[in-house]
């Protein structure tokens, strides 16, 4: 019988103190994310005001961020998998808060923009390693909790700039982006701290990288965290796979992507990737579209109040996919996102042409209900989604490849949410409408949902794989996904 491996010992040790430690100490990046975010939307309008921008150069101003959050996904996978899960995360923090007050010293539009993606950059290189931390740390039945948790950071991070812009102007007629940005950065500054003293390495990636004294360190210091003081802890000296005896300490970057785009996985690569792409094309481009939508719709709920709301819709969403989570299949819960989603976006477009067409005084009440449900649905839904898909690309790839395939998928995501914007401006062109942008947004759910109906890995409250051979038997077939893939291999 083969010996435990360290995530086996991370299931046996429960979810404690070892992984609220994870929280503070990478999911504090979520929270830095979402202040810098926020605020790099807020305060566009009042830099390209000071500098008189013209509209493409306030465009450019968006997705330079995106692009920047695409390199530092990339960046911050290969060096996750190189040197360690911890290194990108301090990493983020420590690019974060250095864009920030640098860009407090930008003299015109080549600099700002030279400076936003950096400030992307940063966005970027932590994500890839905080959701495999997420996977590699938690037990599987709380690695959907975590990522939620992690998630509600970003909604923090969110709110906290909103906050520092409501409290220098309401209006946002009149902003300081200077003095925002400096106080945008405190979250990064506070848990960059919390991170160098209480983030640990992954056990996991130790164990594979040949580290196995550290890894026992690892796991002794989670055991005496979660007070899982009955776990005796004896971490083998090498690998369980017996291919994988010999391989090096470490893979190199081109072996990392043999096995994200090898012959087994190189489907479940492509509909993650695409399933990434759908789920920024919504959210970003919900973010660029509804506001002008909705100011033309003249509803009898304020666009702000409607923006109000689908902000806080996004958290029952997330709790929404945790309780689900427990009961269905990955690929069912993600099926059930991408048709209800589809279904509130069609509604919304269906409504929203109506009353464009005749008016909100004479078109029937019930169809402002249908398209106020519409949005409520893709609002939460979404967020639904977001949680899902991002823990199942951090559970599907081996540990000596998972940081590296999760930034692939999520750098490939991120190509969504820079092509949204001009998709919406070119189809309003083409068509006339703003509303021809959630007929595309409906027809992209229904492509991905075809795509999921295939996959052939189920990872729900699976023991994390070491190696690429330790998935290799489910490529025989297609595991029926009702049932933990561990039991496709007979682990």
């Amino acid at each position: 019988m083969s010996r435990p491996t360290a995530a086996d010992y991370v299931e046996r040790m429960g979810f404690g103190c070892a992984q609220w430690k994870v929280l503070l100490g990478g999911g504090g990046s979520k929270v830095a994310d979402g202040s810098e975010l926020l605020l790099l939307s807020a305060i566009t309008m009042a830099i390209a005001g000071e500098w008189q921008l013209d509209n493409w150069q306030k465009g450019v101003l968006v997705s330079v961020v995106f692009f920047g959050v695409l390199v530092g996904n990339m960046f911050g996978g290969v060096v996750g998998d190189r040197y360690g899960r911890r290194l990108p995360i301090i990493l983020g923090y420590v690019f974060n808060i250095f864009f920030s007050v640098l860009s407090v010293r930008a003299w015109g539009f080549a600099s700002i923009t030279v400076l936003r993606f950096g400030a992307g950059v940063a966005f970027g290189v932590s994500g890839p390693a905080f959701n495999s931390l997420c996977g590699e740390m938690v037990p599987s039945r709380y690695r959907m909790h975590m990522n939620a948790w992690g998630q509600l950071a970003f909604v923090a991070g969110e709110f906290y700039s909103a906050f520092l812009v409501y409290l220098q102007d309401p209006m946002m007629n009149n902003l300081d982006w200077r003095w925002l940005t400096i106080l945008g950065c405190v979250p990064g500054v506070v848990f960059l701290v919390l991170a160098i003293f209480v983030l640990e390495e992954s056990p996991s990636y130790l164990a594979v990288n040949g580290r196995h004294a550290e890894a026992q360190v690892v796991l002794e210091s989670m055991r005496s965290d979660n007070n899982a003081l009955d776990v005796h802890i004896d971490l083998p000296q090498q690998s369980t796979s017996a291919s994988s005896a010999q391989r090096p300490p470490s893979i190199t970057v081109l072996e990392s992507l043999s096995i994200v785009f090898g012959r087994h996985m190189w489907f479940t690569t492509l509909v993650v990737c695409v399933s990434i792409f759908t789920l920024n094309f919504l959210f970003y481009g919900g973010l660029y579209a509804i506001p002008q939508v909705l100011t033309d719709l003249k509803l009898h709920i304020s666009p702000a109040g409607n923006l109000m709301l689908g902000a806080v819709s996004e958290v029952p969403g997330l709790l929404l996919a945790v309780v689900i989570s427990q009961y269905q299949s990955r690929r069912t819960t993600m099926l059930m996102y991408l048709l209800i989603v589809c279904a509130s976006t069609l509604a919304f477009s269906f409504a929203g042409a109506a009353i464009e067409n005749v008016g909100i005084d004479i078109v029937q009440p019930g169809m402002e209900s249908l398209l106020q449900c519409g949005l409520l649905g893709n609002k939460i839904f979404t967020s639904f989604g977001f949680l899902i898909v991002y823990v199942y690309a951090a559970e599907i790839y081996p540990t000596v490849a998972r940081s590296t395939g999760g930034a692939v998928c999520i750098a490939f995501g991120r190509l969504g949410s820079i092509a949204a914007p001009t998709v919406f401006e070119n189809l309003l062109v083409a068509t006339g409408s703003r509303l021809a942008f959630f007929s595309c947004s409906a027809a992209l759910c229904a492509v991905n949902a075809l795509l999921v109906m295939f996959l052939p890995y189920e990872t729900k409250g699976v023991v994390l794989k070491d190696f690429q051979d330790d998935q290799q038997t489910l490529a025989a077939k297609v595991p029926d996904t009702r049932q933990p893939y561990e039991s496709a291999v007979g682990a």
